[in-house]
């Protein structure tokens, strides 16, 4: 082990000294830059058949979006929060695409947030998903965006998701929130988030907590996603290493499905 050890640190020294002959540079960056760059991309669109062990939860989200409240502000804001992992995406996108929500609602729009709270850029996003308008670059200051977004909203009752929101400065949400108030009543604002400060800070009702899916509904997930049609009738050994891999997922859904998907071509006990 010493032998090996000695090897490696000469190897550690000749790149270490190589770098500098080849111009390579040490470069540090802290983490919210790097995951400002990898922010995710999400979308409205969802297949309700493709959703499974969330029905309870999207019909008390959906309950939640159309009920009207006799002195309700006109916009309210749900926040749907938890963990990562556990679907709120899905949550929102199941409930967004519900046939009474988008009957109910004029206008419907759908921005990913991600780590990036930039409010020129989030008014971009929204009235480019309310009208499929691309030519926003032209609008180059923040009071012409707001009479934009204004023309949009005004009168209409609109349902707005933010998905996967970070910022917990209440001033930058208040900055947004005062220019998406001229909706009419029953709009809605549905917050996806980590965190519950952020839950906190833009909630209108009481945040909607998601939990884990139970044993049942995560062994219905993995089958989904792991075996082929009837495939699980052919072994019941490989039935029973299943039902214990979806039970050590722990009821988090993105980890079922990842871990689903990539058994689903393994057929083999000990595959």
């Amino acid at each position: 082990m010493g032998f090996r050890i000695r090897e490696i640190r000469k190897k550690l020294v000749t790149i270490s000294s190589d770098r500098y002959f080849l111009h390579l540079e040490v470069r540090r960056e802290d983490n919210q830059a790097v995951s400002a760059r990898r922010g995710r991309e999400t979308h409205s669109f969802l297949r309700q058949e493709e959703v499974i062990g969330r029905d309870e939860e999207r019909e008390e989200i959906v309950k939640l979006l159309l009920e009207q409240g006799e002195l309700e502000e006109n916009v309210s804001v749900i926040p749907i929060v938890g963990m990562g992992g556990l679907g709120k995406t899905t949550l929102a996108q199941t409930a967004f695409n519900e046939e009474t929500v988008q009957q109910h609602f004029e206008l419907k729009m759908w921005v990913c947030v991600s780590d990036d709270f930039d409010l020129k850029l989030i008014l971009q996003q929204i009235i480019k998903s309310a009208t499929n308008n691309n030519n926003l670059g032209a609008i180059d200051s923040m009071d012409q965006l707001q009479k934009e977004l204004q023309n949009v909203l005004n009168g209409k009752r609109y349902l707005l998701v933010l998905d996967d929101v970070w910022e917990e400065k209440r001033e930058e949400w208040l900055r947004l929130k005062v220019l998406l108030l001229s909706g009419s009543r029953g709009s809605r604002i549905v917050v996806t988030t980590q965190s519950k400060k952020v839950a906190e800070i833009t909630r209108s009702v009481q945040p909607y907590q998601l939990g884990i899916l139970d044993k049942e509904k995560s062994w219905s997930l993995f089958e989904k996603m792991a075996f082929k049609e009837k495939e699980e009738e052919r072994d019941p050994k490989i039935v029973d290493i299943g039902r214990q891999i979806a039970e050590r997922c722990g009821g988090v859904p993105l980890a079922i499905r990842a871990i689903g998907g990539m058994l689903y071509s393994k057929s083999s006990e000990s595959e």
